[in-house]
């Protein structure tokens, strides 16, 4: 979640991606420690849902890898 508070300050990624991305985060805690609770068809329909988010979330990193390499 620490990722996400700094992201939100330096105004790395929007607020909007950030809240579409917590509950994956949320659901990562849970497949690591609690692994035997999670539904199978429940997990991949999230994935699927939220297959764009993580696209979304590559996007925005490359292209503050871009702009960083380019004001070098």
């Amino acid at each position: 979640m620490e990722v996400f508070t700094r992201s939100r300050e330096q105004r790395v990624l929007s607020d909007e991606l950030i809240s579409r991305l917590k509950p994956f985060l949320r659901f990562r805690n849970m497949l690591v420690h609690q692994y035997w609770r999670v539904n199978d068809r429940t997990f991949l329909t999230n994935l699927r849902d939220g297959l764009e988010d993580f696209h979304a979330f590559g996007r925005d990193i490359r292209a503050i890898l871009v702009k960083s390499c380019n004001e070098d």
